[in-house]
């Protein structure tokens, strides 16, 4: 039995779905003092929460039982214009994982997300933050 090597496939040519203008960010851990006093992130978190329902309703996307989603994370202001133009559309590997980014969305959009069952899920670098949301 041969077993190909698995190839990430290219999507941006044919990049279809709902296209969310909103910086990614990951879900954060919650705890009991969250609260009544949130850090930082968790408030970050609630604010990317509370737009991304809202781009979603005006977009007319509703998640069904298997999502495709793709994490567009803005390089950061601090990189040159060479490095900036060197990693647009290379893969996200560096902190925010994956799952975390997902977790998010699940979480900002699904009242309950135990009837998702399929994920697909992806991050690269690009020059302005975004989700393509898609249900295969």
């Amino acid at each position: 039995m041969n077993i190909e090597p698995y190839q990430e496939p290219d999507y941006f040519p044919i990049l279809k779905g709902t296209l969310i203008k909103i910086d990614p960010v990951t879900a954060p851990r919650q705890s009991q003092r969250s609260k009544w006093k949130p850090s930082p992130h968790e408030l970050r978190y609630r604010a990317f929460r509370d737009e991304l329902r809202l781009k979603c309703n005006l977009a007319g996307f509703t998640p069904g039982e298997q999502l495709q989603m793709i994490f567009m994370i803005a390089t950061p202001k601090s990189w040159s214009k060479r490095k900036t133009k060197e990693m647009l559309m290379k893969p996200h590997t560096s902190r925010g994982d994956i799952d975390n980014f997902s977790k998010a969305v699940m979480d900002a959009l699904l009242p309950e997300d135990r009837h998702v069952w399929r994920i697909h899920a992806c991050k690269y670098w690009a020059s302005e933050g975004g989700i393509y949301l898609k249900n295969f």
